[in-house]
């Protein structure tokens, strides 16, 4: 009834403001003002201003909707539809819509709603959430043509370089982490493996940093050295020694050579691969695996 006066009983009319009412009941008393104070040929839009920024714009959305500026409203919906959706994914950070929507709102002002450009940093800050302060901020100040190899880099360094690879990010040198990183998974395994040492990752990587900063990141140098320490670890510190002390174009030898004499010729046989006696070590094991003894496998020795 109250509608129908309002608007001289034109059913059309009553209509579309009853409609109005409705999608902005639960928008305070301002929003729903403006279904009966919005001329005729503005009250459509109008409805669909206010249904479109429920949960996304709040009383600033309202205020929009009632300046008639409904290009902003669906520019800055759009902008908090995608940028919020990375922190509310399961396989993002799995927040509520709430929380969510409050840092897309944050991320979309600063890039003036661009929705591409927001989406992007939202994505970068998700991919960096659990790196540290530092590693977020970049997301935020880093330029946008360069976005998305930081956001690249930041997930690549995870496990593997920790702060040191966030400043290398930060510092736009991404080859050099994506050497490091190379470097780093390849050499921990035989370190992590079951049928290596079995150590758990921390450890494993740790071992790995030690032997890449060796060689310069070198990955195929530093997974040779590092599969050697492996053979290496219970024959003791001399033999573990030779691994990072060999020269490259010996140590695959040297790695074989120090598997062969465990169990067989103990310290005298690391002593023989340290010597790069390689022929000499195979023949006094061929020795013992015979059953020699005594002072003629000495003197063999």
């Amino acid at each position: 009834m109250e509608l129908c006066k309002a608007v001289d009983f034109d059913a059309d009319g009553a209509l579309k403001r009853s409609e109005c009412s409705v999608r902005a009941w639960s928008s305070g008393d301002a929003a729903k003002a403006g279904c009966l104070t919005e001329p005729p040929e503005v009250i459509s839009n109008y409805t669909d201003c206010i249904t479109s920024v429920k949960g996304w714009l709040g009383e600033d959305g309202v205020d929009l909707c009632l300046k008639r500026q409904f290009a902003a409203v669906s520019r800055q919906v759009a902008c908090l539809e995608k940028s919020r959706y990375p922190f509310y994914r399961r396989d993002g950070l799995n927040w509520e819509k709430p929380p969510s929507v409050k840092k897309a709102v944050e991320l979309c002002k600063a890039a003036d709603f661009d929705v591409d450009v927001a989406l992007k940093r939202s994505e970068c800050m998700v991919r960096a959430w659990s790196s540290g302060d530092t590693a977020k901020a970049g997301c935020l100040t880093e330029p946008l043509d360069v976005i998305s190899n930081y956001t690249d880099c930041i997930t690549s360094v995870k496990g593997w370089l920790g702060e040191d690879g966030v400043d290398l990010c930060l510092k736009r040198q991404f080859a050099t982490v994506s050497r490091q990183v190379a470097c780093l998974e390849k050499s921990y395994y035989p370190f992590y493996r079951r049928d290596g040492l079995n150590w758990e990752k921390p450890p494993s990587v740790e071992k790995a940093k030690e032997l890449c900063k060796a060689v310069d990141f070198d990955a195929d140098v530093a997974l040779k050295r590092s599969e050697c320490s492996v053979r290496a670890w219970s024959s003791g510190d001399a033999a573990k020694a030779g691994c990072l002390t060999e020269p490259l174009e010996v140590i695959s030898n040297y790695t074989d050579c120090i598997t062969s004499v465990k169990g067989w010729l103990g310290e005298d046989g690391v002593d023989l691969c340290l010597k790069r006696q390689f022929a000499l070590h195979h023949q006094c094991e061929g020795m013992a695996w015979r059953g020699w003894s005594g002072p003629l496998f000495e003197a063999a020795i």
